[in-house]
């Protein structure tokens, strides 16, 4: 199915973290997303359903309701925990919950608000991946902060460009329609037109 070109270009806008996502995220993972309605999360989601396959599981955290009924529509994520990113302890203790009590492998921060760097780390096992795609994110705070609750990670600050991140992004919204969907609605609500 052909794009047109405002898709093209709104997809452009996030499409280093599909696939990054790609990059980084394995089979059998457990992975958390935290902004997972964004319009970046919601392709970071679909990509680490893809990758993580029925051994894995995809945690989505969303600032509210409305966003919790996005996800679910999508289907992408396993758990969808509604709470305030910049909550660390609320956010951790959620995401113990609904893991069984385990760490997760992998975090991916597409909430694109400051002081999330916290909720990003500690849900993360010793020797995970947290990969801030946020511009919002500090390093001082994220370094400082693994450092202070005594986290071994790679950490991995707003890496955003990947070479093929254009035919991955396109490659998303030509094969899901659920993707492209709400990706144009949440650009639509976001910018007034399309």
């Amino acid at each position: 199915m052909e794009l047109c070109e405002y898709e093209k270009h709104a997809a452009l806008e996030i499409a280093g973290v599909p696939a990054q996502t790609r990059k980084l995220v394995k089979k059998g993972e457990i992975v958390l997303i935290l902004g997972a309605a964004e319009k970046s999360g919601l392709f970071c989601c679909y990509e680490c359903k893809k990758a993580v396959g029925q051994s894995g599981k995809v945690i989505g955290i969303v600032k509210n309701e409305k966003d919790k009924q996005i996800l679910n529509y999508t289907g992408f994520c396993n758990e969808i925990i509604v709470e305030d990113t910049k909550n660390s302890t609320k956010v951790l203790a959620e995401v113990l919950r609904c893991n069984d009590g385990e760490e997760v492998d992998i975090c991916i921060d597409c909430a694109g608000v400051e002081d999330t760097e916290m909720s990003s780390i500690l849900p993360v096992r010793d020797e995970g991946i947290v990969y801030f795609f946020s511009i919002e994110t500090s390093f001082k705070k994220a370094v400082l902060g693994a450092e202070s609750v005594g986290k071994d990670l790679i950490m991995i600050m707003g890496n955003r460009y990947n070479k093929k991140q254009a035919d991955i992004v396109f490659e998303d919204l030509r094969e899901c329609d659920t993707l492209r969907h709400m990706f144009n609605k949440l650009v639509v609500d976001e910018n007034g037109c399309m």
